[in-house]
């Protein structure tokens, strides 16, 4: 955060909300708190869902760390609020926040600049007749993964291996969102890498690996410190006969989502 002074700064971190990831962003904000507290910033829990965010003026809070999840946190929602109220926030801005949290529109921006993404169905609800359903095993292959577009940490989330579960995994997803998205399932490790930094200074961070017991993970997996493993650094080999700029598809990716600059 520019301009950040630990004496003075007065942080509240943004847990809970209303979304389906409400006891996802408790724990890590409680984290997220922990931590702060232990560097010796003046920092308290503000939870969204039990306080109006016009509070934080009154409150004399200076910075926000958002660790809400899911709707109404990384969607731009929270971002645009803290933009009004003036107040300095962590992660991306408003339209980078609600680029990327849309999983179908990220797909649109990544494919218009040459960044691969599995095959995929994207119905509007008044698409999602059972026959056009019952179709999508057929157009993408088994297995596929059935998700609500707008979600994460695995909420709505189903393998199909079979025809006739789609129906069900759709009925899952369709609970979180009207819209349903449907990808070809692709089998290799899950790696992230974090970009920090805006503009000419966007970095890329070391890749890291996540591992799981699991072929695809839950939401409680997914968040269990004891049961999903990370490690880093992970070297990532460019593809033959792939232009060059694939060594740097991390920070390309952000600067498609509205993060950083174009990676050169």
């Amino acid at each position: 955060m520019s301009g950040f002074d630990v004496a003075s700064a007065r942080v509240a971190v943004l847990m809970g909300g209303d979304s389906a990831e409400r006891d996802i962003s408790l724990l890590s904000g409680h984290g997220v708190l922990a931590a702060l507290l232990s560097k010796g910033v003046n920092a308290q829990a503000f939870d969204p869902a039990t306080q109006d965010l016009s509070a934080l003026r009154g409150m004399g809070i200076s910075h926000c760390f958002i660790a809400l999840h899911g709707r109404h946190g990384e969607d731009g929602t929270v971002q645009g609020a803290l933009e009004l109220l003036g107040i300095a926030y962590t992660g991306s801005g408003v339209m980078a926040s609600a680029m990327a949290m849309d999983k179908v529109m990220t797909k649109h921006l990544w494919r218009s600049h040459g960044l691969v993404t599995p095959e995929s169905v994207c119905l509007s609800p008044a698409e999602q007749t059972p026959a056009r359903i019952a179709a999508i095993p057929a157009q993408l292959g088994l297995p596929l993964i059935v998700k609500p577009p707008r979600e994460g940490s695995s909420i709505g989330v189903t393998k199909v291996s079979r025809p006739q579960d789609m129906a069900d995994a759709a009925a899952l997803a369709i609970r979180y969102d009207p819209e349903l998205l449907c990808e070809a399932f692709i089998e290799g490790d899950e790696i992230t890498c974090p970009v920090l930094g805006e503009g000419e200074g966007a970095q890329a961070l070391p890749i890291v690996r996540i591992a799981r017991p699991l072929a695809l993970t839950t939401t409680k997996i997914n968040t269990s410190p004891t049961r999903c493993n990370t490690t880093a650094p992970v070297a990532c080999h460019r593809q033959r006969n792939k232009p060059s700029r694939n060594r740097c598809w991390p920070l390309t990716a952000a600067w498609v989502a509205g993060v950083g600059a174009a990676p050169t």
